[in-house]
Parts: structure tokens; sequence; C-alpha cells
């Protein structure tokens, strides 16, 4: 084996982000190619894949010196010890194969080496623990709330957050937060899951397993809470705390990411649980939103926009002039709001975009339809003054610029008769996703345009900046059946 010192810059040079890992993996690759060919060392290679999957996330601090130190004590030993063991035991395994030794020697050491792997992985998982904060979860909620207080100020959700979190802490326990597992938002959610709307008046308890047992005793249970209070009303407040305690560093990841009520379809969140427009409905609400709507307000634009760009309503009332640009012949409409710090800190509060989730800053193409209809004229007669593209629309005590004008744009749907069923002005963002299915878009383009949490190891990769394959992928869209000359007519 290499000298150390050398092993350790040439793990620097592999994995910069994390050598510990490449550490670990170079170790290990040297001692299993003494046995390589052979089928213990396949099944070995997996077991050290598992380790090198445990240890993927040890370094995280900015510094690299100070990464690289942490990571040689914490990691370096271990290295050691795996590689001396394994290489032992790989050297014994080919003499035994090589004296053709009983069967039941050669079984008896590949379950020695399977063991020891085990072993190497359980130290490896709890020195990665141990980093992380040991700190009950009762103990960081104060902090929590106080940031969530300065961000959200007078938010709807912010009340609701603490009897929430307080619930899961009586429901799970408090454990120090780097033990929390995904285990115990499961089973959080499963009770939930199991508790009638009211729970806490109609059975006198604030605990949820009584109330599950309560109502299980009746002669005629009372219906589960819906999966979408399940999720919004509950599980979210959680998954939100956790999502702090990752982002300030405390724990090494949210482990209630993903965790839904098992009655929400997968594909489909309940808030989004609307069915698309029918070509003729939406050709019906068009002409109706053209026709009976000033062209110089958002009332007028919105449809439109909401069905060729597939944003979020609270976004598009918050566009502004500048934020419609132009990058190499294409237009964008561009909601990744990258500051700088400067300019952030100059900004009041009221003129900063406020967006879902981080995942919601992106860029989204402007499509020709849109040119065509004058939404571009509309956007230059707006440049050079103060404030949003749509000015007139104010925003509600919790901050949504959309809460006024949503009721309006639904009035005219009902008002168009374009209205039926589980359709609404939301449903526009579903006619998108479908567009974008038929013009065969991928779905990793699909899911950045739209603000969609992009899973596994490519959200990780790659710019912010949409790619030009990509934006011509989606201007490509198209609406069979939707008749939107209204709308052309009094763009010229």
């Amino acid at each position: 084996m290499d000298d150390w010192a050398e092993v350790v810059r040439k793990a620097i040079e592999d994995d910069p982000e994390q050598p510990d890992r490449a550490l670990l993996s170079r170790m290990l690759d040297e001692a299993m190619a003494l046995n390589d060919g052979q089928s213990v060392a396949a099944r070995h290679r997996h077991e050290a894949a598992e380790i090198r999957a445990a240890t993927s996330e040890l370094v995280a601090v900015t510094e690299v010196g100070k990464r690289l130190r942490d990571a040689v004590e914490r990691v370096g030993p271990i290295a050691r010890r795996v590689a001396a063991d394994v290489k032992e035991k790989a050297e014994r395994l080919r003499d035994l194969e090589a004296r053709r030794a009983p069967s039941n020697e050669i079984a008896d050491l590949r379950q020695e080496m399977a063991d020891a792997m085990a072993s190497m992985r359980a130290v490896v998982l709890t020195a990665h623990k141990e980093r992380w904060s040991a700190e009950p979860l009762s103990t960081h909620l104060p902090a929590y709330l106080a940031a969530k207080t300065i961000a959200l100020k007078d938010s709807k959700h912010l009340s609701a957050a603490k009897p929430k979190i307080e619930l899961f802490i009586r429901t799970v326990g408090d454990k120090p937060v780097r033990d929390y597992e995904r285990a115990d938002f499961e089973t959080f959610r499963n009770l939930l899951d199991q508790t009638p709307k009211g729970w806490k008046a109609r059975f006198k308890t604030e605990n949820l397993a009584t109330a599950v047992a309560a109502n299980a005793k009746l002669s005629r249970p009372l219906a589960p809470m819906e999966p979408k209070t399940v999720d919004d009303g509950y599980l979210t407040h959680v998954k939100n705390c956790f999502g702090w305690l990752d982002t300030a560093r405390k724990i090494e990841r949210n482990p209630g990411v993903g965790v839904v009520s098992a009655r929400t379809d997968p594909q489909q969140r309940p808030d989004e649980g609307r069915f698309p427009f029918t070509p003729p409905a939406l050709s019906a609400y068009l002409a109706y939103a053209a026709k009976k709507r000033s062209r110089a307000t958002p009332d007028y634009w919105m449809p439109l926009l909401a069905l060729y760009t597939g944003a979020r309503l609270n976004e598009l009332c918050q566009i502004e002039p500048g934020r419609i640009v132009e990058r190499e012949g294409a237009w964008l409409i561009d909601l990744l709001t990258i500051y700088d710090r400067q300019e952030l800190e100059r900004l009041p509060e009221t003129e900063r975009l406020k967006l879902k989730s981080a995942s919601a800053r992106r860029e989204i193409p402007v499509h020709d339809d849109l040119v065509a209809a004058g939404f571009l004229d509309f956007v230059q007669s707006r440049r050079g003054r103060r404030g949003r593209l749509f000015p007139t629309l104010k925003a509600d005590q919790f901050g949504y610029y959309s809460s006024a004008i949503s009721k309006r744009l639904n009035l005219d749907i009902a008002r168009a008769e374009a209205k039926a069923g589980r359709v609404s002005f939301y449903s526009l963002r579903h006619n998108f996703r479908a567009a974008l299915t038929n013009a065969s878009v991928p779905d990793r383009t699909a899911d950045r345009v739209m603000g969609h949490v992009i899973q596994g190891a490519q959200a990780h990769y790659g710019s912010p900046h949409l790619e030009a394959a990509e934006i011509l992928a989606v201007r490509r869209i198209a609406f069979p059946g939707v008749d939107i000359t209204p709308y052309l007519s009094r763009g010229r």
C-alpha cells in the first residue's frame, strides 16, 4: 500500500468534497484486489459499497483543511482496520482455496469476512452520527420558532407550527435530533391517518394513540382526517422544522422528506388534486377573459400566462418587468432571484420575491404564443416603472398577492361556463404539465420548469439556468383543440 501521506493526497484529488469517502474506497479496493476474480470478492465489494454510502456525508464543514483533518481523524483508523482485516482474511481465503481445504473451513472464513464488514459498517455509522446534535428536539424548538417568526411574521403557518411539533414529540418521544429516523415520521403519520377531525375536543385528550383507540371503540367510528389535513396541517410543520435543523447542520438530513399520508397519491400532492380543463372549456374561458377583461389588467393576462408557463398564481402576481429577460435569443421569466447580499439587503421586504420553496427558484421559457399575444409588448410598456408587472395586486396579511385575484379568476371560469367538477384556475398548471408530457419534454426539465423538487443525486448537478435544448423543448409545447385566437387578435 502507498505511503499514508500519499494516500491522503490522492483521496483529496479523487474526491475534494468528501475525501474520507475516497480514502475508505481506496483502502477497500486495494485490499479487495488481492482476491479479485473470486466470488467472495464480488460479495464483499457490495458490502464495501454499503460502507461508502454510510460515510457519504461525513464531511460537511466549509474549510477544506478542517474537513480533511476531520476525515482523517474519524475515518483514517477505520480505514486502516478495514484494510488490514480484509487483507488478512483474503490471504487466508486464497491459501485455503489453494490447499483445497474443506468447504466448511472456507465457508466459516467467508462468514468471518462478512461479520467483519458488518462490524466495520456499524462503527462507521456510529462515528458518522457523532458530529450531529445530541440535544433533544424540544431544546431546538424555541430557536426554530424564533427563526420562523422572523421569516414569516404574521403568516398563517406560524401559529400552527408549535402545537404540531409538540404533538410529534409526545407521539414518538423527545429524542436527540440526530436519532430521529424516517420510521418516526411514519409512526406519526400512521396514527394521524386513523385520527378523526376534531379529535382533541371529541375525546378530551392530547394523545393521538388514545384518540385513535377511543374512536375505534365507538359503535360508528368517526371518519379519519382528510389526507390533505394530515399532510399540510400536521406533517409539513414537523418536516419544516427538521428542514431547518438540516440547514443549521444539526442533523445529517431531514428524515421526514417524502413522508405523506398513506392515502395521498404519491404522484400528486393534495393541494394539486385538480383536473385539467378540457379543450372546449379552456377555449371558452380564454375567450371570456380576452373579451371581458382589460388588456392592462392582471385578470386578462393571468389565464394565458398560467397556461403557457405552468407557474403558480402567487408567482405570476409578483413578477417584475425586470424578470422578463432575453438570453441567447430566447425570452425567459427569471424566478431564480440570484442577488448579491448587498442588493438583497437594500430591497424592501415587500419587493423580495416570495416563492413556495427553494426548488421554485427557476427559469421559465416565454412561449411563442405569449409573444404573439403581445405579452412582451405589455412588459415593455411597464419597464422603467418601479414595482411589479401588475401593481394593482396587493398582498394580504400573510404576504400572498394571489388571495383576491384568485377569487375573481375562478368566478370568471364559472361565468364562462367552463367550470366542471374539480376544475379551478390551478387546473391550468395541470394543462401545462400534460402539454410537457405530450411534447416529450424530459421529466427533469419538466420538474425544473414547474418548480418541483428534483429527487436523487441529479438534483445536485448542473447549472440553475436552463440549457438551450431545454428552452427549445418547452417552447414546442402545444394545446390541441384550444382556441387562443381571441388573445392573438388583441395582441396585434
